[in-house]
């Protein structure tokens, strides 16, 4: 008697796939994750402006807490030109305000500070802008605009008397 053999609804036996068939696939395959993983890094993985942003956010509400329990003025000093963000206070000696500024959040060259606003007066595009803590626990309130690669402005604003940095994609008055 003669054998049967197993015919597929297509018409094709089922014997598999080729090691040449597999090997084009997984090269394709591989080919296509190279193109797509760095598009998926830049949207997934967190950008430069947002580590900025998370630090000012740190860094404010420490500064505002231990101005209230220091009952001292502490100073967010933002160098625009320097491109780096630090932390002083009042009662700190002139080294150690420097020693203070050497040790600085210096922002790498994807972001860029591009200027610090104050409400009803004008922006401070070069130089430092200080926005303080006072020891009441409210703030100065400010702007403080960022620009990353993309050419997207990121705003934080310091709000006066709310513990915390609103982050936003676009200004809002």
């Amino acid at each position: 008697m003669r054998e049967k053999t197993r015919i597929s609804p297509i018409g094709k036996s089922n014997r598999g796939f080729s090691l040449v068939e597999l090997v084009v696939v997984f090269a394709l395959i591989g080919l296509m994750l190279v193109f797509a993983i760095p598009r998926f890094q830049q949207k997934l993985l967190p950008e430069d402006s947002r580590k900025v942003a998370r630090w000012i956010m740190a860094h404010t509400a420490a500064a505002r807490t231990r101005a209230v329990a220091e009952q001292t003025q502490f100073i967010l000093n933002v160098g625009i030109s320097e491109n780096r963000l630090w932390i002083t206070d009042k009662a700190m000696s002139e080294e150690a305000a420097l020693a203070a500024k050497e040790k600085a959040l210096v922002l790498n060259e994807n972001v860029r500070i591009r200027k610090v606003e104050y409400p009803g007066k004008t922006a401070v595009v070069s130089g430092i802008a200080e926005i303080s803590f006072y020891s009441d626990g409210h703030a100065d309130p400010a702007w403080i605009q960022l620009k990353d690669t993309t050419e997207a402005p990121v705003f934080l604003f310091i709000e006066p008397f709310l513990p915390r940095v609103r982050y936003q994609d676009a200004k809002v008055e």
